[in-house]
């Protein structure tokens, strides 16, 4: 693309889990229990394999086959029989409540009653336990490293297709041909890399072209400043350069454990703690001193990063500059499920259907801006004047904020639009 201007937005893209999954690849957490769980159990079933083998078997020897985490995770889920939007996946709040228990023994931890046996009973045995779990992690790590990568290898649309459609609709065009570069892009997940992505081209106005050589294109090499993979990056070759880690939140820890012995054992699980040790011989995280515009896209904003933000709204002084922020939220797109699932358009059951699919993108967009005030009144309450109560306020009175829907970005399974079928019959009978 020929260069047209030298000034643009200088833009940060914040990127989480949700960016993945918009683009189809199967990297949540519970995507990759399904495979873990049907890898341990080989042709039986995880409930089949917690029944048999872990409740009959020696701790240590089971140890010999999977890691310590692997053995907390299907404890949790053969005891809480929760689904995939239950808390029993959530790896990196599962890590905290297992250390707390661990340290504390509060009984008020959410952990099933099962578990926090097997967490009294470990500690009789192992009194050093510490380094131990914290190898396991790594280990654990490694498996969803491995399972990341098959994912990424097996979807040919991933990097062909989906990431540049989601990338274009995200990078303002007033970048594209700009002599300066003036994107970087802060992801959380661990799948796209700069090194992976040097052969994307973007396009104006999220109009992805098929063709390579479209003259509207321009390579994101070309306006890429700096591309950070905050928790690491996927790696087939197992060099682990910049392994993905697991972690919990270093405030979290400061907030509730000041100088006790469970804040000692927690801080080498926080992820500052781990980044820091991963960047302490290769490069350092850098962002560019001067940004316009801070784009989310498919972040939690789970209070297990709230430091990350934390710092990155401290560094462009949020409170009293110009910064604006945008976050994307998706959605289902109506007329798609539609097609793809064969709803006559006459029946009954299309008006439900309708009435449903309003319903979860009402809730979707309810969830971010809950998300989104949590995370500015946390951060508006670590100021020194305590902005929390007026922060989101404030950007809202100053056009500083926007939320924006990715509509089309959610699909139903199968599985999921039969269940919906089967609550219309049932309100039907």
């Amino acid at each position: 693309m020929t260069y047209h201007n030298n000034k643009s937005t200088k833009q940060l893209i914040i990127l989480g889990n949700g960016f993945d999954l918009a683009c189809k690849l199967k990297s949540s957490y519970f995507d990759f229990f399904q495979y873990h769980f049907a890898e341990i159990s080989k042709h039986s079933t995880i409930q089949n394999y917690y029944e048999k083998e872990l409740l009959n078997k020696n701790f240590e020897d089971i140890l010999k086959k999977i890691s310590f985490w692997d053995v907390i995770f299907i404890y949790e889920y053969c005891n809480q029989k929760l689904n995939a939007q239950s808390e029993w996946n959530n790896i990196e709040d599962t890590i905290y409540k297992v250390l707390h228990y661990l340290v504390s023994e509060d009984s008020s931890t959410k952990l099933s009653d099962a578990t926090k046996g097997l967490l009294d009973n470990f500690k009789h045995y192992r009194i050093y336990y510490s380094d131990f779990i914290f190898k396991e992690l790594i280990k654990f790590e490694n498996y969803f490293n491995d399972y990341i990568f098959e994912q990424i290898d097996s979807n040919n649309n991933y990097f062909n297709t989906f990431v540049p459609q989601k990338l274009s609709m995200l990078i303002k065009d007033d970048l594209l041909g700009c002599q300066s570069k003036n994107l970087s892009i802060l992801s959380f997940n661990y799948t796209l890399t700069e090194e992976n992505t040097k052969n994307i081209k973007i396009s104006p106005s999220g109009i992805f072209m098929l063709s390579t050589s479209d003259e509207l294109s321009t390579p994101l090499v070309d306006i890429l400043n700096t591309w950070v993979n905050i928790h690491g990056k996927v790696d087939n070759e197992r060099i682990h350069e910049k392994p993905i880690i697991f972690g919990i939140d270093l405030n979290t820890v400061n907030k509730l454990n000041i100088n006790s012995s469970e804040c000692k054992l927690e801080v080498k699980f926080t992820k500052t703690f781990r980044t820091a040790i991963n960047n302490f011989s290769h490069s350092t995280i850098s962002l560019p001193k001067n940004i316009d515009l801070i784009t989310f896209y498919g972040h939690s904003l789970s209070s297990a990063d709230f430091s990350y933000f934390e710092s990155i709204f401290d560094m462009y002084n949020l409170y009293n500059s110009n910064l604006k922020l945008e976050f994307y939220y998706g959605t289902y797109d109506f007329l798609h499920e539609v097609f793809v699932h064969k709803i006559e358009g006459k029946s009954k059951f299309f008006k439900y259907f309708g009435d449903y699919i309003n319903n979860q993108n009402d809730q979707n967009r309810q969830t971010l801006m809950t998300n989104v005030y949590g995370l500015l009144e946390n951060y508006g309450s670590s100021l020194n004047n305590n902005h929390g109560s007026n922060l989101l306020h404030r950007l809202l009175l100053e056009g500083r904020i926007a939320f924006k829907e990715d509509n089309g970005s959610f699909e139903l399974t199968e599985y999921q639009f039969n269940n919906i079928k089967d609550k219309f019959i049932d309100k039907k009978s």
